[in-house]
């Protein structure tokens, strides 16, 4: 953020700043159960600032909006006061759905690749193997606030399909090879 007039922030020029506050949700609370962060946040999003106390004056702050992302299984909810300023997106867990476009972009890519049709026939055997090891691995590890693991998602899916994609025709052309590659 840079200095607009006197007690105005914003982003350069006429840009808008996103600004994305993640496992929000997994905000650490305070003696008496409160969450200060999320405080300074709402007072953020409601009042479009905070208070300087060097300066005493108010410090307002423009063209920025907020996206929080959380996790249904973190074990706290974050407050109704704060929940109200931002609109709900829900990403439903990997399914069926998850596995046929898995397996059209691994299949696509390896009838592309110069793979023979049998090896290419493999491409729903790996994107159910990556589904139900997607089930497993979240099953295993629960995401909650005294055990912050990391959360196996759709960003993980995503990986074992770029680097499929990787595979090379030369070095991965077996059967037995592909799946090791995998």
């Amino acid at each position: 953020l840079e200095a607009r007039s006197s007690g105005h922030l914003g982003p350069r020029g006429s840009a808008r700043l996103v600004c994305l506050v993640d496992d929000l949700h997994l905000c650490p609370a305070g003696r008496h159960g409160e969450r200060p962060a999320l405080s300074l946040l709402r007072a953020l999003i409601d009042g479009y600032g905070w208070w300087d106390h060097r300066r005493r004056s108010q410090q307002r702050v423009h063209g920025m909006a907020f996206c929080g992302a959380l996790s249904p299984v973190g074990g706290k909810r974050i407050c109704s006061k704060l929940q109200r300023r931002f609109a709900m997106l829900s990403v439903p867990p990997v399914d069926g759905s998850g596995l046929a476009i898995f397996s059209a972009l691994v299949g696509g890519y390896l009838g592309r690749g110069g793979f023979e049709a049998h090896v290419v026939a493999m491409a729903p055997m790996i994107g159910a193997a990556t589904i139900a090891l997607h089930a497993e691995v979240g099953a295993a590890f629960v995401t909650s606030t005294t055990t912050p693991h990391y959360v196996w998602g759709l960003r993980e899916i995503c990986a074992v399909a770029r680097s499929m994609c990787d595979a090379v025709a030369e070095l991965h052309g077996t059967r037995q090879r592909l799946a090791r590659f995998w």
